[in-house]
């Protein structure tokens, strides 16, 4: 269970890396704000938080399971 906690982690991150990366490119073509490069930023962030807070609510309620087996 743990190992799904730390792939999600590492998920997570890369995710961020790819959207900063989309983001660098389209500041160099002008075509962002840096409002829009906050908002968009903040709104991959929740998606992420959003999916890091279920799968740990998945990974919590599999370690009760288990633990009542």
């Amino acid at each position: 269970m743990r190992q799904i906690k730390f792939r999600a982690f590492d998920l997570e991150s890369q995710s961020m890396k790819e959207v900063e990366m989309i983001v660098t490119y389209l500041k160099k073509d002008d075509n962002l704000t840096e409002d829009d490069e906050k908002k968009a930023l903040e709104k991959v962030q929740k998606l992420l938080d959003d999916y890091i807070k279920k799968i740990e609510l998945a990974v919590a309620e599999k370690d009760k399971e288990i633990m009542t087996v």
